[in-house]
C-alpha cells in the first residue's frame, strides 16, 4: 500500500496537470488580435505556478523518502484509500477543463459585448483561477515543509539516541583521550613494576596552543625588532615617566595645597598679596608689627634675615617654626595660605612704615645672589621665648 505522502503527491500532480488544458482553452480568447500568452501578468502567474509545482514535487519526494522510515507507525493510522484519492483527483482533472472552458466562453461573450479584460488584461475567471491555484500550491508547499521538518527532527532524534554512547564528548575531543574500553589498542609493550604505558597523543588543545605561541612569537619579532613599529617595554616605561612628570608638574601648578618649601613660588598678583596681608594681620602683628616693622620679632623691611630671606626659607620658617620664639603654623594655615603670607612679606621689602622699626638682624641676603642661611628645619615648640629688646626709634 502506498504511503500517505505518495498518494498526496499523485493527487497534487493530477490537480496541476489540469491547468495546462485549461490554459490552452484560455488561449482561444482573443481581444484585438492578441492571445492570452501575450499578457505579462498571465505569463508571470503561469511561471509562478510551474515553479511552485516543481518545488511541491521535490518536497513531496523528500517527505515520501523520509516517511518510509516511519511506515510501521503510519500503518496504525486511518487513511483514505488510495483509490478514493486518485478518483477524486481524476474527477477534478477531467472536470476542470470543462469548467474553465465554460468560464472562458462566458468571458469571451463579455469581451464581444464590448467589455475589455477586467484584471490587467485578464478576464476575471482566468485571473481568479490562476490566483487560487497559486494559493493552493503555496499552502501545499507549506504543509510539505512542516512535514519535512517533523521528519528531519525525528530522524535526528533517532540518530542521537543511536550514537549517544559512541559519539565522543567535547572534553574527549579536546584531550584526544581514548575510551577505557579501547585502551587495549594503544597499550605499549613497555612495562615496569606492573605498570604499562599507553601510547596517547598530545592533547589537541595543547598542540594548537603551542602552534599559536609560534605564530605570536613571529608577529612579535617582526613588530618590535624587525620593522620597529612598536615600542619595547623600556621605551614605554621611559615615555610614561616623562608623561607622568609633565602631568605632575601641571597638577602641582594648579593645586596650591601641594606647595611645600621646595616648590613654593613668589606670587605677585594682587589677590594673593591681599590674602597674605589679611592672614598676616590676624596672626603675625603681635611679634612683627602691622606693617612688618618688627616688635619682638625681626622686621621685614631691610635685607637682613636671621634664617634666610628667600621664599623657600621664609616658607620653611613659617611652616616649621624657629627656636627663638617662632611657632609652627603648618597645622593652622596650610600650604596655600603660607605661600600667600610669604608673598606678602616679600612685598614689604624697602617700604617705610610709620613708627619705630626694629634694628636689622641676621645676615645680608641678596636676592638671587647670596647663599641663603641654612639651619635645621626642626619644628619649634609652641611656647614663645620673648626677647626683651627695645625697639629703636628712627
Amino acid at each position: 500500500m502506498m504511503s500517505r505522502s505518495g498518494k498526496f503527491t499523485i493527487g497534487i500532480f493530477s490537480l496541476l496537470v489540469a491547468f495546462p488544458a485549461a490554459a490552452q482553452q484560455a488561449n482561444n480568447v482573443k481581444q484585438q488580435g492578441e492571445t492570452m500568452f501575450s499578457n505579462t501578468l498571465f505569463n508571470v502567474m503561469l511561471a509562478v505556478i510551474v515553479l511552485l509545482l516543481l518545488v511541491i514535487i521535490g518536497m513531496a519526494e523528500m517527505v515520501k523518502a523520509g516517511a518510509k522510515r516511519n511506515i510501521e507507525r503510519a500503518k496504525n493510522k486511518k487513511h483514505i484509500p488510495g483509490k478514493t484519492i486518485i478518483g477524486i483527483m481524476l474527477l477534478f482533472l477531467f472536470a476542470s477543463p470543462a469548467l474553465y472552458a465554460q468560464a472562458a466562453g462566458a468571458e469571451n461573450v463579455a469581451v464581444i459585448n464590448s467589455a475589455p479584460f477586467d484584471y490587467w488584461g485578464m478576464g476575471a475567471a482566468t485571473f481568479f483561477t490562476m490566483f487560487v491555484i497559486i494559493l493552493l500550491e503555496v499552502l501545499i508547499a507549506f504543509m510539505l515543509f512542516r512535514s519535512g521538518i517533523s521528519l528531519v527532527k525525528t530522524e535526528a532524534a533517532m540518530i542521537a539516541v543511536k550514537n549517544i554512547r559512541t559519539e565522543p564528548s567535547l572534553l574527549e575531543k579536546l584531550n584526544a583521550s581514548v575510551a577505557v574500553e579501547q585502551e587495549e589498542s594503544i597499550m605499549m609493550n613497555h612495562e615496569y613494576d606492573g605498570i604499562r604505558e599507553l601510547d596517547n597523543d598530545l592533547p589537541p588543545w595543547w598542540k594548537y596552543g603551542f602552534y599559536l605561541t609560534i605564530v605570536v612569537s613571529v608577529v612579535y619579532l617582526l613588530h618590535y625588532h624587525v620593522f620597529q613599529t612598536g615600542k619595547l617595554s623600556l621605551e614605554e616605561y621611559e615615555q610614561e615617566m616623562k608623561d607622568g612628570a609633565v602631568a605632575l608638574a601641571e597638577y602641582q601648578k594648579n593645586s596650591k595645597d601641594l606647595v611645600d618649601e621646595n616648590s613654593v613660588k613668589l606670587l605677585t598678583d594682587e589677590t594673593t598679596i591681599n590674602e597674605g596681608k589679611t592672614i598676616f594681620k590676624q596672626n603675625c602683628i603681635a611679634c612683627h608689627g602691622e606693617f612688618g616693622q618688627g616688635i619682638i620679632g625681626p622686621n621685614f623691611i631691610d635685607d637682613y634675615w636671621v634664617y634666610g630671606g628667600s621664599v623657600n626659607d621664609i616658607f620653611r620658617s613659617i611652616k616649621y617654626g624657629r627656636p627663638k620664639g617662632m611657632k609652627a603654623w603648618k597645622d593652622e594655615l596650610g600650604p596655600a595660605k603660607i605661600q600667600a603670607v610669604v608673598s606678602f612679606i616679600k612685598s614689604l621689602r624697602g617700604t617705610n612704615p610709620p613708627g619705630d622699626i626694629r634694628p636689622k638682624e641676621g645676615e645680608l641676603y641678596i636676592e638671587g645672589g647670596a647663599k641663603p642661611v641654612s639651619d635645621s628645619a626642626t619644628p619649634a615648640s609652641d611656647s614663645l621665648t620673648i626677647t626683651s629688646i627695645e625697639p629703636v626709634k628712627k
